[in-house]
Parts: structure tokens; sequence; C-alpha cells
């Protein structure tokens, strides 16, 4: 048997047959993620391992070399097998996703090529809320982060495979060759170290895939959304957050604020909660957040704001503390200095770095926007130094301020604890 690291299969064009993504994703959810990390592998081997594995994409799989190859070796030769036997191809054909499984040449009989729900998806999910039940079905809404990926019927330790999987109108190969390429020997510790950075990158990119790349924005419209007070925070990501850019770009602001506070729902907003209540020093603050979510609820958003806004500042200086830190006198130093303090999985994956730039920025731009008392316009502006001064005005305290203020909380605690 011949194993080509690169190929891909012709399926059906964009538009056609799509399904949303994160179907039939099967999750398992340990108490605790362990990331494993590579150290000292050699630059030869590195290269090796970077030809043996990966990720390719395309819009237009009908005019790809990589989709058609596969095609032609792989996909319709199991088609025809399957048709020649008699079976009914219904379930299998148009082609969502596909999973060709490249066995050690001393076990031929278990090569395979599944389709659509065929293919078992496994991986280890960050939940977003609280736990889920063992068989629950969750989606993308439901989702913090996702690591591990692998699948069913795949041994790491001795099989290649290559995963096609349509994600938002574009198709993705997945690879790994890793155990079927001969020139690439190594140590079973160092092997194993390998093939959980593959599982987790890849499950990175099928996250950025599926989630269509939340935090990607010109920086011009970034820094707009930012001193706004809007950004990409996990309780609205990733529907939300797509209609609310598009809706700001257009210009229609107060859709912007109604895509966001229709997601924080009565059973959310109590989950955000009770999600907060589990670390200090957000648990400390518990009081506080309960009165000013029942406020928020009330359409009593003066209250929520007044309440809820002087915390930011002192959660992130008493979490420095909580970590042996020292607090810091200006808000932007406390931010940075809390690097320290974030959990591995936030400040190294994908999406945390991601989120973090977008929270910095929010920071700087809106809830620690300077402000000078003498300004004619002072009465209408927002942030801690503001709010402080008692200059805002009683109407600028509206749904759009108290829900910019929970979210900035929720995304707090997500860059230091999940």
């Amino acid at each position: 048997m011949v194993y080509k690291p690169l190929v891909g299969i012709v399926v059906t064009p964009p538009g056609q047959n799509q399904t949303q993504a994160g179907e039939k994703l099967t999750f398992v959810l340990p108490d605790k993620v362990e990331e494993i990390r590579i150290d000292n592998l050699s630059a030869a081997l590195q290269a090796a391992a970077i030809a043996a594995c990966g990720v390719h994409r395309t819009d237009d799989p009908l005019n790809d070399t990589t989709f058609k190859t596969l095609d032609t070796s792989y996909i319709q030769p199991a088609l025809a097998a399957r048709r020649s036997a008699g079976e009914d191809l219904s379930k299998v054909t148009p082609i969502r996703q596909a999973l060709i499984v490249f066995p050690p040449e001393i076990e031929p009989h278990r090569f395979k090529v599944l389709f659509n729900d065929e293919v078992e998806v496994l991986g280890r999910a960050t939940l977003k809320y609280g736990r889920a039940e063992i068989g629950a079905e969750l989606g993308l809404e439901d989702l913090f982060d996702i690591s591990g990926l692998s699948f069913n019927g795949v041994r790491p330790d001795r099989d290649g495979f290559v995963w096609i999987h349509l994600e938002r109108g574009s198709y993705a190969v997945y690879f790994n060759f890793l155990k079927c390429n001969p020139e690439l020997t190594l140590d079973p510790d160092i092997e194993r170290a390998l093939n959980s950075v593959i599982e987790n990158g890849m499950a990175d990119e099928f996250f950025r895939g599926s989630l269509g790349n939340p935090f990607q924005a010109e920086p011009g419209l970034r820094d707009a959304m930012a001193k706004a007070g809007w950004f990409p925070a996990p309780c609205i990501l990733p529907s939300p957050w797509d209609r609310m850019r598009t809706a700001f770009v257009e210009g229609r602001f107060t859709d912007v604020t109604a895509e966001a506070a229709a997601h924080l729902t009565p059973e959310r907003l109590h989950n955000m909660l009770a999600t907060w209540s589990t670390k200090e020093p957000f648990a400390s603050d518990r009081p506080f957040f309960e009165i000013a979510i029942s406020r928020y609820l009330a359409n009593d958003f003066v209250s929520a704001v007044a309440v809820a806004l002087p915390r930011i500042e002192g959660l992130i200086n008493r979490t420095l503390l909580l970590n042996g830190l020292e607090a810091k006198s200006k808000l932007a130093k406390a931010f940075g200095a809390i690097e320290a303090a974030a959990t591995g999985i936030t400040k190294d994956r994908w999406i945390g770095q991601n989120l973090r730039d977008w929270y910095d920025r929010h920071l700087n731009e809106f809830f620690n926007a300077k402000f000078d008392p003498n300004d004619p316009n002072a009465p209408f502006q927002l942030g801690r130094h503001a709010h402080a001064h008692g200059a805002t005005e009683a109407a600028r305290y509206d749904r759009e301020y108290a829900t910019k203020v929970l979210l900035a909380i929720d995304t707090l605690f997500f860059i230091l604890f999940r």
C-alpha cells in the first residue's frame, strides 16, 4: 500500500447539503485537561513532522488538485466497492465528511473509508458554563474551546489518516502520516507528545474553521468596535457576534446592542453567575453580581452598571494579589501583569490569544478611556473614570452600557480561569 501525505476529496459544491459545524461530535469532559508540550525536538525531526501532518483548505474543491487526487485514489473506489456489494449509498452521499484510515502495511485489512455519520470525531471540550451530562448534545454555542481532536477507529500510535470536513462553506483536509513516514523515527515519549500537539493543533484549526474566525477584522473595524465597547466575548460566540459585527459595519448600532442583549437570557445570566462563583476573587464579589444581574433583568440599568462597573479593576488587582503578584495602580499595567495568573489553555491556545488581544483593546479604548471633567462632552463619556467622577448622565446608563459591563466581567473570568 502506498501512502500519500497530502490528498483530498471531491464533495458537493459549496452551498449544497451543508450541515451545521460541529454535527455528530462526541465530547469527553474530564475534570482537567493536561496540555503536553514538546521541548528540545531537533530541527530535522520538526521538519519531518511538519511535512507529515497538517491541514489543507479550499473554497473550490472541484478544481483543487489535492481534493481531486483523493477522490480518484480512494473515494470513488470505496463508493464503487459498496455499490458492487449492493449497499444503499443514500446515507453516505452526498458526502459531507469522510475519514480515510491508513493502517500499517502489516494490517491492510484495517484500511477503510468512512463517510458522513460513520465518522466518529472525539475531543475534549471546555464548556462555557457549568457541566454537561453524559450523552448531552453540545453545539458551538455551548463550547469555549476544544482540544485533543481524534477519531474512533484511528490508532494514533500506528495509523495515518485523512479527514475531510465541511466548515462554513469551505472544505478542510486534516492529515497525519507520522506513523506512515519511514524517515521519521521518534522516541516513544516524544511521539506521544507530538501526537498530542497534533491533536490539539487540529482541534484549534477545526474550532477556528467552525467558528469562522470571529477574531478576524480589519484593524480599523477592530479599533472602532473596541472603542465603542464591543468585543467577541465568549458568551456571544459565534453566531451573535457574527451578526453584531455585520450590523456594526452597516451602521445599525441599535441592532448590535439588540443582538448582544438578546443573548443574555435569565438562564444564561444565572449560569454565568454560578460559574463566576467557583473561583476567587469572583466568588467574594457574588453579592455585587447578584444585585447587578437582578437589576439588569429588571431593566434597571443605572443600578446594574453602578454596582458592577467598579468591580472590574478590583477583580484584576485581587487576582494578582492571590497569585503572589503586586497590585498595580494603573489598570493597563495590572492587566498586563495578569499574564502570569492566566491559565495555560486560555493563555496559549488560539482562542485565548485572540481573546486577550481584543479584551486588552477594550480595556484601554473603552473601559479605561481618558476623562477630562472640563470637556463639554463629559456627560456623554463612558468608562470607569467618568463613572467615578459622577460625570456620566443617567440616560447613558442604558441596556447597551449594562450589557457591555456584564460581558466584560464574564470575559475576564474566561481569560483567567478557562
